[in-house]
């Protein structure tokens, strides 16, 4: 199976992980701004965009095939999880600790709570923007998006990895959404508490923080660069 992915610059790879019935385009606002001493590698999660194979209906399956397929490949890296994409990030460190140097957090946290099984794209939509520009930007994308994808999906991002907080030893940056409709703040809240001192900053946003505030997405890198 291959796991498709677009890249520019150049430096540490950076691993961006998307979230629920999402591709690597979401990232495409980030990827424009560019950050300075990392290689940006936006991923299709199996079954996703370009990417071969069946969507997963776990972080677990989806971080065991991201190790597998890519980050065996890479003598060090960091990741960048968003929403469901956060549980794999985490199980991506977790998995290769000594090739992860640390992570960003955004929208999600060691604990998420279920979502629907009937999710459909509109309803989806709805929770992830605010603004009715972006969500019939988000519809258009979401009609290209199998049901299959979503209900595996739906599955996958609830988890639960507050028991393994404490095996994660690298730098953890959390942002989240203070107008995120999906996930609560309160669990970017917990997952600082868990993570002991971890970095959180709260950004008057929907849960799409990366579509909208990408260059704060960009500088939790580069500060996080500094701790490595």
């Amino acid at each position: 199976m291959a796991l498709r992915f677009r890249q520019i610059g150049e430096g540490l790879p950076a691993i961006f992980i998307h979230g629920v019935g999402g591709d690597w385009r979401m990232w495409r606002p980030l990827m424009r701004v560019g950050v300075e001493g990392f290689r940006l590698l936006a991923l299709d999660l199996p079954g996703h965009g370009e990417s071969e194979g069946e969507p997963q209906r776990s972080v677990w399956d989806y971080a065991d095939l991201l190790g597998d397929e890519l980050l065996i490949t890479l003598e060090e890296f960091v990741v960048v999880g968003f929403s469901m994409g956060v549980g794999v990030a985490l199980l991506s460190c977790l998995k290769f600790p000594k090739r992860c140097r640390g992570s960003v957090l955004i929208g999600g946290g060691l604990r998420m709570p279920k979502l629907p099984l009937n999710l459909t794209g509109e309803s989806l939509c709805r929770k992830l923007y605010s603004s009715r520009r972006l969500r019939e930007m988000c519809l258009k994308e979401m009609e290209r998006v199998p049901d299959s994808v979503l209900k595996a999906d739906s599955e996958a991002a609830y988890y639960d990895l507050t028991s393994v907080a404490p095996d994660l030893k690298t730098p953890v940056f959390i942002l989240h959404g203070t107008h995120d409709r999906l996930v609560s703040p309160a669990v970017a809240v917990e997952a600082l508490y868990a993570l002991k001192g971890r970095s959180l900053q709260l950004v008057p946003s929907s849960h799409m923080l990366p579509v909208e505030f990408p260059r704060v997405v960009a500088r939790a890198l580069k500060e996080l660069r500094h701790l490595l």
